[in-house]
């Protein structure tokens, strides 16, 4: 079944597009007809257990073209809500969506990715040969806005072990900043920065789409809905139902990646894939990123960036430096009813002890109370939520992917509450 060509072509069919003119019985018997239609077919839509998740093996053929796999996030991942889709009846689902016209499988189109991961970068005036004629003086809040992002490319390109710029040497960021943009997205070698030059195509970086390579049956799509109140907030609002990839979906995000050259500094296509993973689990896509949906966490630890070194906890002590991560031991007096990792525990409430500091995102939790899994997960949350999550407080999680043969454990909050 091709999803793309169900939900524009075939989820009309048998509808009834020419409505009675006025509110009769007639008219009512005609809405009330149509909505059971529409639910009968979004049950077809969201019950995608005939739906294979999209295999690589064409992807493998083409040389250097390595996969990212991203875990979509709760509450989930809304891509292409603003095709043009709906009638205007009940019933049924009123947005767009973005669906891979060949394999019918939902799709971030490869220019979305590529404009997600560009959006990150300061995007200085494009002038490759004479990279410090940046913003003018005059738009304060812009040059603000690019230097953070400069700053953040460059702290990324730290946590990779690269040599870059010192904090105090701004126009040394601004340039590393402004040359990788040019290079990842425009094909531009930097190697003699003096006298940058064009690459040639076959030379460019490139994104390909991404699409879902693993997914548990019928959890592929699912239902969600809007309750605009518009200005009364008072108002009985009206439901509006609409589709969205569930959260669990697994993506693999494609690239053809090449040595970066900028200067003295050498960026491989493995730091490259690995800088574009934490920007794309940084930020999200789709839409409504702002609410919580389109978030993503990278499944395979080796994927992850290292943190920036900090310091230590152990029960509330400090006590001392360590790099890449932060421990923090539950207090002695802590009973947990333990379970066991040699066999899939999908489904079960663990329990989570917070190991990251105050505003970070995703948060860092060492898992208490499974035995043969000693590890630590990322879980993103909404920015609404962030300052419940305090260092060494406890949340009820629910585990949502368990493979002991994988050693992968992946959870989700089940409630915001901590624990004393």
């Amino acid at each position: 079944m091709n999803l793309k060509h169900f939900y524009y072509r075939q989820y009309f069919d048998g509808i009834e597009l020419q409505q009675p003119p006025k509110k009769t019985k007639e008219r009512e018997g005609f809405e009330k007809d149509n909505e059971a239609a529409f639910r009968i077919k979004n049950n077809i839509l969201t019950s995608t257990g005939h739906v294979k998740p999209f295999s690589a093996n064409n992807m493998s053929k083409v040389s250097n073209v390595p996969v990212l796999e991203l875990q979509v996030q709760n509450p989930g991942l809304l891509p292409g809500i603003g095709y043009p889709h709906e009638v205007g009846y009940p019933g049924e689902f009123k947005l767009g969506f973005g669906f891979d016209h060949v394999s019918g499988l939902p799709l971030l189109p490869g220019s979305t990715v590529k404009g997600v991961l560009r959006s990150v970068f300061p995007q200085f005036k494009f002038d490759a040969e004479h990279p410090g004629n940046f913003t003018p003086e005059s738009d304060v809040d812009k040059r603000a806005k690019q230097l953070e992002k400069a700053n953040f490319i460059v702290s990324l390109l730290k946590r990779l072990g690269l040599d870059v710029p010192t904090d105090t040497d701004l126009e040394g960021k601004k340039r590393l900043a402004h040359a990788l943009d040019l290079s990842v997205f425009c094909g531009w070698d930097f190697e003699n920065p003096e006298k940058p030059i064009r690459s040639a195509m076959s030379k460019h970086d490139v994104c390909f789409d991404a699409l879902p390579v693993a997914f548990e049956q019928d959890q592929l799509l699912g239902r969600d809905a809007l309750t605009p109140h518009g200005a009364d907030p008072l108002k009985n609002p009206i439901p509006l139902p609409f589709v969205k990839v569930m959260a669990s979906v697994t993506f693999g995000f494609y690239f053809r990646l090449g040595e970066t050259k900028i200067g003295a500094l050498t960026i491989t296509a493995e730091q490259k894939r690995r800088l574009l993973g934490e920007i794309l689990c940084t930020v999200g896509a789709g839409a409504k990123t702002n609410v919580g949906y389109g978030q993503f966490l990278t499944l395979k630890a080796d994927d992850r960036l290292p943190l920036p070194t900090r310091q230590a906890v152990q029960s509330g002590v400090i006590i001392g430096q360590e790099k890449d991560r932060t421990i923090a031991t539950p207090p002695a007096a802590a009973k947990l009813i333990k379970l066991s990792f040699t066999k899939s525990l999908q489904g079960k409430k663990v329990e989570g002890l917070v190991v990251s500091e105050a505003g970070e995102n995703p948060v860092r939790f060492r898992i208490l109370n499974v035995e043969g899994f000693d590890g630590e997960r990322l879980v993103k949350v909404p920015d609404s939520m962030l300052s419940k999550f305090a260092m060494n407080t406890r949340f009820n999680l629910t585990v949502t992917e368990s493979r002991p043969d994988k050693s992968v454990l992946n959870v989700k909050v089940e409630d915001f509450i901590a624990r004393n």
